[in-house]
């Protein structure tokens, strides 16, 4: 049963569209039909030159999203534009792909999970997907199990953007500071939610089917063989993703992170300097992660200083 919508909660869908017109409909209108919350979709047109931002007009029209153009900055950095603009009086806030299909029920489960806490504590939630292909048939899905801490969001890059949902506190911590290195506001918002004690929900079961085709920015459903070869990709073009988000949340938000994980990433970050203080982290059991394989190429990134 639905409750009146003058007391459901209110979710601000931050979705980044560009040239999305193949697929972006599906998607909006799934947003739209979420039930027992109260939706506000807001929309950045990151550069589209295709008939996106006439689709976006004819929802605008109708009242149901509001959008705005901006230069093309790629996803992260639009991402980040819309987090630090959006509207400061919503209870939660969720980030949106413009080409998959969200289940009706989506928003409401992660705002109930989210909702068992006090909401002036920070809280995030995030959770498994279902691959699809581009006409939704379903593809090998993946299944996580991440031990859900705080080191382990420094080691495994995981979560899925479009899983992930935050309530107001600790988007109000989160904005205080402007990331210097960003590389995807995923797994950057994963690692600064934890360092700021934020309390975080894993759910393992997918509201989302996350559509795969030949214009993913990221991806799914791929084989073993594909997922090696961007690990290694990723490996020897020295991107270190890793210690660049560890520096960038020390330096940010010192002010507010918890004392223990303070100490792990400064720890995580002397390590670049520190042969010493790497072959530590190599067997720290706060660095533990719920993969295998990402585990032994996390420790050979540590022996090499490549993290």
């Amino acid at each position: 049963m639905h409750t009146a919508s003058a007391n459901r909660p209110t979710v601000v869908v931050l979705l980044s569209a560009y040239n999305g017109t193949t697929y972006l409909r599906p998607q909006i209108d799934s947003i739209l039909a979420q039930q027992d919350v109260r939706v506000r979709l807001v929309v950045r047109d990151d550069g589209s030159t295709d008939g996106t931002q006439a689709l976006l007009e004819e929802y605008a029209q109708r009242g149901q999203l509001t959008w705005f153009q901006g230069e093309n900055v790629r996803p992260a950095q639009s991402f980040l534009h819309l987090f630090e603009t959006a509207s400061t009086d919503a209870g939660f806030y969720a980030f949106s792909d413009q080409d998959d299909i969200w289940q009706p029920e989506k928003l409401a489960v992660a705002v109930h999970q989210l909702s068992t806490i006090d909401p002036q504590h920070p809280a995030l939630y995030y959770g498994q997907t279902q691959p699809v292909d581009s006409d939704l048939r379903p593809l090998p899905r993946k299944s996580l199990h991440p031990l859900c801490t705080a080191g382990e969001s420094l080691v495994y890059h995981h979560i899925g953007g479009n899983t992930l949902v935050l309530n107001a506190a600790l988007r109000t911590i989160l904005v205080r500071h402007h990331p210097r290195y960003y590389p995807m506001h995923d797994v950057y918002t994963l690692a600064a939610a934890y360092a700021v004690g934020s309390c975080v929900f894993f759910d393992p079961t997918p509201h989302i089917l996350y559509r795969q085709h030949g214009h993913n920015v990221v991806g799914q459903g791929h084989s073993a063989w594909t997922e090696w070869g961007k690990r290694l990709e990723r490996f020897f073009q020295r991107q270190e993703i890793r210690s660049q988000i560890a520096c960038d949340i020390l330096r940010g938000y010192d002010t507010h992170l918890d004392p223990d994980i303070r100490q792990l990433l400064q720890r995580f970050v002397l390590g670049k300097r520190s042969l010493l203080t790497r072959l530590a982290l190599l067997f720290d059991p706060q660095l533990r992660c719920g993969d295998t394989a990402t585990q032994r190429l996390f420790r050979l990134s540590l022996l090499l200083n490549n993290y």
